[in-house]
């Protein structure tokens, strides 16, 4: 089994710190080169994102001033169904992935995607992740380099690294979404859809908006008539110090959920070097149909796949919809070939993941 040095311990701790600064997609995307230099050697480091409705490829812009192609991307997008990591992409699940985890370096210098792009662009090596983008996209970061093949330690990096990206990742999309709403409460407007509380570096409340303050009286107990929840305090403070610079691979930064009935509370912290912003959101415990829409599935099909996220058997599920049991077999068989999962557990999971993105 493949063991870490000091070293690279100590060059993981400091990527992750780079990692979950406030900013938005572009931001992120473009610390990803600098960042992740330190984990992984590479000639270029590619954020990518596939419109499966389009088949359109979008990149990091940094990229195309580095390749100096301009139909870089639209001969990419032409040939990227042979890239046999395609389809392993599970935002943000599994193992980093090579391209000779599928093919020898042989094989794959016979394909169209090497000759047409590789090739040109001098890279014949390729190691990738997924993030866990929305679901009409395939959002992924690739490390490219020419000559010798990513090695195992490579791979066992970007995993102990995966999800601290799939956490800062969903960070960049959440702050992205509140650009909108800041906007907004710079110019006194409160209907932000989430509640948004800003923070300096001492802890002491710059903004809170009404929304946020309601969340904290339905879901804190311990909520002062002036500032923040020692409760939230404390898990802010120690989000912001987790594993910071320890011995052992540092550990992500979820955000914190707390449960009432069937509603859920999601805090996200988003710290900077003299403030931090907490977005509360809160949510359903269970999916409701409405919530799988983005899925592409039919209605009906959304209410049996709310079901199986509910943990609910078909037998169950037949009862419950009045309808049969093979009726519902038939529905799940669709719903996994759209989804493109393979069991009811990843279904169930792709469904509870829409409540919390």
């Amino acid at each position: 089994m493949e063991r870490l040095k000091s070293g690279d311990l100590r060059a993981l701790h400091a990527s992750v710190s780079g990692l979950y600064a406030v900013g938005d997609v572009r931001t992120f995307t473009d610390r990803l080169a600098t960042l992740l230099a330190g984990i992984v050697p590479a000639d270029l480091t590619v954020y990518a994102e596939v419109d499966l409705r389009s088949r359109r490829v979008a990149w990091n812009a940094d990229l195309d001033r580095a390749l100096g192609w301009p139909a870089a991307q639209d001969t990419f997008a032409r040939h990227m169904a042979e890239l046999p990591m395609f389809k392993r992409y599970r935002r943000g699940e599994g193992s980093a992935t090579k391209i000779t985890d599928f093919m020898t370096k042989r094989q794959f210098e016979r394909t169209g995607i090497y000759n047409e792009f590789h090739r040109r662009i001098g890279v014949d090596s390729q190691i990738a992740k997924g993030l866990p983008g929305p679901d009409h996209l395939v959002t992924s970061v690739s490390m490219l380099r020419r000559g010798r093949d990513f090695s195992e330690r490579d791979r066992l990096m970007l995993d102990l690294l995966r999800p601290h990206l799939n956490q800062a990742y969903l960070n960049a999309r959440a702050f992205e979404a509140m650009q909108a709403d800041l906007t907004a409460l710079r110019n006194g407007v409160e209907a932000l859809e989430d509640g948004l509380v800003i923070v300096d570096a001492r802890d002491r409340v710059v903004v809170m908006t009404s929304r946020a303050r309601r969340c904290m009286e339905a879901y804190f107990d311990d909520l002062p008539a002036v500032g923040l929840p020692p409760s939230l305090l404390a898990w802010a403070r120690d989000v912001r110090t987790l594993n910071g610079g320890g011995g052992d691979a540092p550990t992500a930064r979820p955000p914190l959920t707390i449960d009432r009935g069937d509603r859920q509370l999601v805090v996200r912290l988003m710290s900077a070097d003299t403030q931090s912003v907490l977005v509360l959101s809160e949510r359903c415990s269970g999916p409701r149909p409405e919530d799988l829409a983005p899925l592409g599935l039919s209605p009906r099909e959304t209410e049996v796949l709310a079901w199986v996220a509910e943990g609910k058997t078909n037998p169950e599920i037949a009862a419950i919809l009045t309808a049969s049991a093979r009726t519902i077999d038939k529905h799940l068989e669709r719903i996994f070939r759209k989804l493109g999962v393979e069991t009811r557990t990843a279904a169930a999971a792709r469904a509870l993941a829409m409540m919390r993105l």
